[in-house]
Formats: structure tokens, sequence, C-alpha cells
């Protein structure tokens, strides 16, 4: 088996980051484009009388973007135009042998080498701060005395603005190993544990200091999880229980390192640890179907400068509720949905200014503009679909009861001023689908 793909990406678009009338903090072009490319090879198989089935195979993965903002902001904010590339090879095998009637043995592993390779050059233009006074400021040349590399030591182009560091390169060997044992009629009880990894790369932002242009490290994770799922009434109810720990070693935090100049950077932030436990239920009453599920996490930095800080963009409480009913006609099914999904406090960014003499908590205002109270959404929808055609027509409305919530922020908070992303209002639509 066979699997190619690729991607082009062209993507242009602006930002009003401090949500004034006046640009003195606009990006008026944010420019990203590139291609992907990947091919993945399969081999699989079963032997020892069906009790082994085996996959193997490689993968191939190429990126290549270029990232070119022009901004009117002041001066402290640094941009510059950076061409990421990014290649993956690996190697990968996985097996599940039965053991014993019922108990199977799974075991996967993976070879990978990820290669990085960076290109930084200046912004063509650089463009004066705005005010009230001044709104339409003109754009000037960059000149080779104004190359931001050259005070920090870095500029590799005499008369010119460049830096190209060294690639970098990763190697690792995540895998998994797992047993589960499939109890009399239509349960499951199952164990495993994995070893995974995040690569790590280069800077996708410049700074005012040799620092700021440093890659970082890869980031490893092991995580343990069990669980059953079960079955009652003729499986008319079906209830799914699980329970998961994972260890974080180095891992990546977007890190607000400066406040003026705002600089933001990936680093390797220590250790952290993740607990929590999932639980799902259906229940088939006649025609209508009954979905509930509720999970909870205690995240924690154990290690490193945000030690006993929050850790973000995570929920430690969601659940959800959803109810389905089929009703059969003479010209064709109609369907009615209704789910309501709620979620916890959430801290988009982290919490601290990571600086020289440590890392500094932010201020009450700060934290309030890079976070969102716990909000829940209900969204329903009927849907019919003809019985003489695979035709069908829904009717959806979302965000029901018109919440107000911020989907994510900027990354300003220590500059005093941020913007966030408003989630979708009330929204209705219709959708029509054919299947063939």
């Amino acid at each position: 088996k066979t699997i190619s793909g690729y991607r082009n990406i062209d993507f242009e678009g602006a930002a009003d980051l401090d949500g004034t009338p006046f640009p003195t903090a606009d990006v008026r072009t944010f420019e990203l484009d590139g291609d992907q490319v990947s091919q993945e090879i399969q081999l699989y198989g079963t032997t020892f009388a069906d009790r082994l089935n085996w996959t193997a195979g490689a993968y191939y993965f190429r990126e290549k973007i270029r990232n070119s903002p022009i901004t009117r902001v002041p001066t402290a904010i640094q941009d510059n135009t950076i061409r990421p590339t990014n290649e993956s090879v690996s190697l990968f095998g996985q097996a599940s042998f039965e053991i014993l009637p019922r108990l199977r043995l799974t075991a996967g592993v993976r070879a990978v080498k990820d290669t990085r390779s960076m290109v930084y050059t200046p912004a063509r233009f650089a463009v004066a701060a705005a005010s009230s006074t001044n709104p339409q400021p003109p754009a000037s040349a960059v000149t080779p005395a104004a190359c931001p590399f050259t005070a920090i030591g870095l500029n590799q182009a005499p008369g010119g603005c460049l830096y190209t560091p060294h690639d970098i390169e990763f190697n690792t060997v995540p895998f998994t190993i797992g047993l589960d044992y499939r109890l009399p009629g239509d349960g499951l009880l199952f164990g495993k544990f994995s070893k995974g990894y995040r690569s790590g790369g280069f800077q996708q932002a410049s700074g005012t200091t040799a620092a700021f242009f440093r890659p970082f490290d890869e980031e490893s994770v092991g995580s343990y999880e069990a669980g059953a799922k079960l079955s009652f009434f003729d499986k008319r109810l079906r209830l799914g229980l699980s329970g998961y720990f994972s260890a974080f070693t180095g891992i990546q935090q977007n890190a607000i390192l400066s406040a003026s100049p705002v600089i933001i950077a990936v680093l390797n932030s220590g250790k952290a640890e993740i607990y929590g436990g999932e639980f799902e239920a259906t229940a088939l009453l006649g025609g209508l179907r009954l979905n509930a599920s509720l999970g909870l996490i205690h995240p924690e930095f154990t290690d490193g400068p945000y030690k006993g800080s929050e850790v973000p963009t995570v929920a430690k409480t969601t659940f959800a509720l959803s109810a389905d009913y089929p009703i059969e006609l003479s010209a064709g099914r109609l369907d009615l949905h209704v789910d309501y999904n709620y979620r916890s406090e959430v801290f988009f960014l982290n919490t601290v200014t990571i600086t020289g003499a440590g890392p500094v908590p932010l201020t009450p205002f700060q934290r309030r503009s890079i976070s969102q109270d716990g909000y829940g959404l209900l969204n329903a929808q009927v849907a019919f679909t003809l019985s003489n055609a695979p035709v069908t027509v829904a009717v959806y409305g979302k965000n029901l009861a018109d919440e107000y919530f911020g989907a994510r922020s900027g990354s300003f908070a220590a500059a005093n001023f941020n913007t966030v992303v408003i989630g979708a209002p009330r929204t209705y639509g219709v959708n029509v689908s054919y299947a063939f």
C-alpha cells in the first residue's frame, strides 16, 4: 500500500494587534507560502493461523515555508522573514499477537530522523511607528547598517543581511506496548505504555540578542493508560472508563521572554505531569440514543521556570451531553440531534514572563487577557435523508444560547495590551449533501 500527499500553502492576511482606530500596532501584510510533500509505503499481513497481524513501512515528509510579515508597529517589536525547511524520514513496524484466547499483545516501534534548517533575513522595509498625528508614516528601505544581525554578531552576508544557522538533526525511537483482553460478550480491558516525542527546531521569530536565535531541543513523553469498555442489557447500555498518566521532559512552551521589545520564543521548560480520567456512556431507549462524557485532567509543571503556574491550553474539566432520535417517514428519514459541550477555565498562554532574573508572574490584568472562564455551547440539527436518493438536507444551529467567549488570545499580555479572537456567535445554516 502506498500513500502519497502534496499540499500547497498560499496565505495572506492582516491583523490589528491593539484594537484601536490608529495603525500603531498593525500587521499590514502577513504572507505565508510553501509546500509539503509526503510519501508512505506500508506492508502488512497475517501469520500463525491469523494469530499475528503485522504492519511495516517507511515514511518521508518534506516541508518548505516562507513566512514574511511587514508590520507597522513600534520599532521595539521585531520581525524578520524566515524560511524554514523541515524533513522527516522514518521506518516503522507494529504487530499484534494473540497470546491466549481473548488476550492480545500489541507492540510498535518507529525509528525517526528529523532534520531542521532555517534562513533568517530582515523585512525589506522598516516602517516608522504610527501615531494619532501621523497615522500613515512612510516606509524606508533597510540599509546594511540597520541589519539586526550585525549588532549581535550573526550577520553572514557582509554588505547584506543574512543568518543561516547550521542544520540540526533529531534521532529518536518512539514505541508503544500494550495488552488487551476481550471479555465474554462485548467487553474489553486494556492497558498500554507509550514513549513519544516532539521534534525540536528553530525559533519562528527574531530578537535583539543572539540568545533569541538559539534552537530548541526535542520534547519527550512517557504515557501510561488503562481502561475498560463494558456493555449491559443486551448492548443497550455501553460504558467506557479510562485513566492515564503522562510525564513530559524538556516540555516545549511558547515563552514570553520580553515585554519591550515583545519577544516570544519556544523554550524547553523543564518537566510536567498530566493525569486524569475519562468516562463515556451511551444508552438506547427505544429509538432515542443518549450520550454523555466527562473528562477530568490535572496538569502540573513539576520542574523548571513554570513550576507552580498554570499549564496553558488545558481545561481541567470537560463534559458533553447529546441526544439523537430518528423518525422513519414514507419519503425518507428525519434525524433530530441536540448536544451541549462544556469546557472549564483555560489559559491560552503561560502566566509568567521568563527574564534573566527568573520567572516574573503576569499581573491580574495581564492574566485576564490570556484566559477564558468556563462556558458551554448548545447546538442542534434537523436532517432529512430522501428514501429514493442519497441526498440529505440539514438545518442546523450552533451556539444557540449566543455564548460570548474567547477562542484564543494574542501573545502581547506582558506589554499591557492584547488581542482576543472571539468565538463564533449564534449561527444558523443549511447543509445539502450527496453521497456517492
